[in-house]
């Protein structure tokens, strides 16, 4: 049995102004409690004291949490950790050392008993996060990835009312990230429980989440759709090596002849992008992660290239706040798109603010 719906609230409302020695964490937001949000932010910016806030387990300063219609906390008001039914992921996995697989989810859903929230069942948290064949194994022998998922599913088996996940594949490699991440996905499509991700991610983020608040030095820079604020000039990730821009596609047919998918993107006519299939399958929408390195830019639609994508677009922004690259902001339809060129690519092409131009995007720069 899926996480019971009846626990869903319209919103998370925080007030939070929190002393630290470096910088006071001081914002205030109101996050729907539907799906995924993330919170993403440098380290030191804020992220696991806005958790720690809502979980209860931060008493300094002045601090207002709203769960929906209850008050949490406020100046007279402060509902314990164990009676708001959170649950937490962490970047270490604190499991049992005494016990396998089994006992340690056991043990979670033994004590998760005596809470009230959304409820999981072990049988579906084990099939969620793959676990079947782990169950008999003492958790010394399990690898980081393995032990995550762990980790995860004896958070799901405690009943709550929201999710909380602080950076919780910051530990391991990318081989064990890639791992994980599927399993994420799965659980965070599947469950109706409200989940609020921190991560300093994009690509993380990108894989999870529908909306972002991004923190930096203790306040709230900007919230919204991720795919809206990956591409926003005056946000730090815009500037970043691995800058990426996401775009909503759908994906119109299969060519298994060449192993391709032909995605259209949403408000762009006669327009198509052409990505490795990856399991892909016809008539579903997916989210297109596109390189700001990956794009080139033309003048004008060129008709011999090895590169098969190429987007209509208008230049909306032009920074240069690197000494040799530019970062290129375009509108794509109703969409956005990021392009890291060179200062002599932008001054040879005499690019504009409101320009007329193509994009030309690599295939090897989707992902589904």
């Amino acid at each position: 049995m899926g996480a019971s719906k009846g626990f869903l609230v319209d919103q998370l409302v925080l007030d939070i102004d929190v002393p630290r020695t470096t910088h006071d964490v001081c914002l205030r937001a109101e996050i729907p409690l539907q799906g995924v949000t993330a919170v993403m932010g440098p380290s030191g910016a804020g992220k696991t004291t806005l958790l720690r806030c809502v979980a209860g387990l931060e008493r300094r300063g002045r601090i207002g949490v709203k769960m929906g219609d209850e008050t949490w906390q406020g100046e007279d008001t402060f509902v314990p950790p164990h009676v708001r039914a959170v649950s937490m992921v962490f970047q270490t996995t604190q499991l049992f050392p005494h016990l396998d697989v089994l006992g340690n989810l056991r043990f979670a859903a033994k004590y998760g008993k005596q809470r009230n929230g959304a409820v999981i069942e072990l049988d579906h948290a084990i099939a969620l996060l793959g676990l079947e064949p782990l169950l008999d194994q003492s958790v010394d022998v399990l690898s980081g990835g393995q032990r995550q998922r762990v980790a995860i599913a004896r958070a799901l088996l405690t009943p709550a009312r929201i999710l909380l996940m602080d950076e919780p594949l910051a530990s391991l490699d990318v081989p064990a990230r890639r791992e994980i991440l599927p399993y994420l996905r799965t659980l965070c499509e599947e469950l109706a429980l409200p989940i609020i991700y921190v991560s300093h991610d994009l690509d993380e983020i990108m894989a999870i989440a529908a909306r972002m608040l991004v923190i930096e030095h203790g306040r709230l820079l900007a919230m919204g759709p991720v795919e809206e604020l990956s591409t926003r000039l005056d946000l730090a990730m815009s500037h970043e090596q691995r800058a990426t821009s996401v775009m909503r596609g759908h994906v119109d047919r299969l060519d298994v002849e060449y192993g391709l998918a032909q995605v259209s993107i949403a408000g762009v006519e006669q327009a198509q992008l052409h990505l490795t299939t990856h399991a892909a399958q016809i008539g579903a929408d997916i989210n297109v992660r596109i390189a700001a390195r990956d794009v080139s830019i033309a003048r004008v639609r060129p008709e011999a290239t090895s590169i098969l994508n190429c987007l209509p677009g208008r230049i909306e922004q032009i920074d240069l706040d690197e000494p040799w690259f530019a970062m290129i902001r375009m509108r794509v339809g109703a969409q956005h798109l990021l392009a890291r060129i060179t200062r002599k690519s932008l001054d040879d092409l005499e690019l504009r603010i409101g320009d007329s131009v193509f994009a030309l995007v690599k295939s090897a720069a989707f992902w589904n």
